[in-house]
């Protein structure tokens, strides 16, 4: 026959429920911490592709105006 499992205390089993919670904050930080991490990388593509939106843009101007020049 199977045994029954000890009763545990009730400090046992606030003590288990601590120790999960601590490992969830733990596991809440590192989420945050990769999360700022990946925004950080979005941030910093998004400053090169509005370089290059912008830089086209000059171009864009740069050669209407030549174009406008050359008709004349």
């Amino acid at each position: 026959m199977a045994r029954k499992p000890g009763a545990k205390s009730v400090e046992s089993r606030l003590a288990s429920v601590e120790r999960g919670i601590q490992s969830l904050h733990a596991n809440d930080s590192a989420i945050i911490k990769e999360v700022r991490g990946g925004f950080a990388r979005m941030e910093n593509r998004l400053d090169q592709i509005y370089n290059h939106v912008d830089g086209f843009i000059k171009l864009h101007e740069t050669l209407d105006i030549e174009l406008k020049v050359m008709k004349e």
